[in-house]
């Protein structure tokens, strides 16, 4: 279920803070404001406080009462790995997977926060998907945004707020489903059913080397599967794969050969509405405060982000430890969602108390009148 809510999505990426306004609950999401600022600076030391100010010029933009301000992660500063557990409970299971992906990783469990989504449960057993992102990247940019007036009530990555806005355009998905999300600087292979993200991994391709050699593409992927159904004891075919992003036809040509399964490509934008202020013309001094420009695809994840909160789709929480990391995926969502029902409740009370004062003046300026007339009269 998506509620009705104007949630506000931001990431910091580099030098570069975007934040789009998106209201959701009704057929697509709508996207309503949309602004960026870059921070300049050329002393390492000067990185924070610039990038404090270019945030602020961001949060100072948005207009009009937001629900929740939500941040998306990028996914490269991340992991994403498939368990078996072997015993049931959503709880129990909870508890342990932190130490059964520590071996799994290059970096200590310390270093990172980590959520999970439960793809099924069989014979006893729970597969998880565990995906563990680093942890001081996101405390940074929750302590700028805080510090530029933005309080972060959820944390989620790229790959959950796009999966969730391919999702949120279909139907149905049957079996396990491919997405390759198609990005600036790479894509991103998911294995999704309708209910959970099941896998996903990086393919470190731009776009620009995906067209030049299409068979690059294909046998990263391809490789990709081979460790993936490796360890899987589930459905071992892909039922369809969808390309979301700017991509040729003979690179869904040369997919749809490998794979041996219908290949669509989908821009997740196409049922979007207001994407035209994504594709507005830049503005203002350089480091100044200014509107979108051509980057409108980068914004992509956010509107996934505000679609997640709102209660629709894969959700996955990575609050840090000022936000209160202990709290459930579906507890945090459920918090953003009562966050923006709180808002509204207090919108339509404040609407009910003008609309009451309005009659009361309406009344009093009627017994002045009478008044007037009455002396008159006399």
């Amino acid at each position: 279920m998506k509620i009705a809510a104007r949630m506000a999505a931001v990431e910091i990426d580099d030098r570069t803070i975007r934040a789009v306004v998106v209201k959701t609950g009704g057929k697509v999401p709508v996207v309503v404001e949309a602004h960026t600022a870059e921070a300049m600076y050329e002393d390492p030391e000067e990185r924070y406080d610039a990038l404090v100010a270019a945030a602020r010029q961001v949060v100072d933009a948005v207009g009009g009462p937001i629900s929740a301000w939500v941040y998306c992660a990028s996914s490269q500063f991340g992991v994403a790995r498939t368990l078996r557990i072997p015993f049931k409970g959503a709880r129990r299971v909870k508890a342990v997977v932190p130490g059964e992906l520590e071996p799994m990783l290059a970096i200590p469990i310390e270093e990172l926060i980590v959520d999970q989504q439960i793809i099924r449960e069989y014979e006893g057993q729970t597969d998880v998907l565990a995906v563990a992102q680093r942890e001081g990247i996101i405390t940074e940019s929750v302590e700028i945004l805080r510090e530029a007036g933005a309080h972060i009530e959820l944390v989620t990555n790229d790959v959950a707020a796009l999966t969730t806005l391919w999702r949120s355009m279909r139907r149905t998905v049957s079996g396990i489903e491919a997405v390759l999300h198609v990005r600036p600087e790479n894509a991103i292979f998911v294995l999704a059913t309708s209910k959970t993200l099941v896998w996903y991994c990086q393919i470190p391709l731009t776009p620009d080397q995906m067209h030049d050699d299409p068979q690059r593409l294909v046998q990263s992927i391809q490789n990709a599967q081979r460790s993936f159904f490796a360890n899987w004891a589930g459905e071992t075919e892909i039922t369809a794969l969808t390309i979301t992003g700017h991509v040729d036809e003979s690179l869904r040509e040369a997919l749809s050969e490998s794979m041996d399964v219908p290949v669509t490509v989908h821009d997740l934008l196409v049922d979007v509405k207001g994407i035209e202020l994504l594709a507005s013309e830049s503005s203002g001094e350089e480091g100044e405060f200014h509107e979108l420009g051509e980057d409108a695809e980068r914004n992509t994840p956010l509107i996934g982000t505000a679609v997640a909160a709102s209660g629709g789709g894969y959700n996955l929480n990575f609050a840090p430890p000022t936000l209160g990391s202990g709290i459930s995926t579906k507890t945090a969502t459920s918090h953003v969602v009562f966050s923006a029902v709180l808002l509204l409740t207090a919108v339509l009370g404040y609407g009910a108390y003008c609309y009451a004062d309005y009659t009361g003046n309406v009344r009093r300026v009627n017994l002045i009148r009478q008044e007037i007339q009455r002396i008159y009269e006399d």
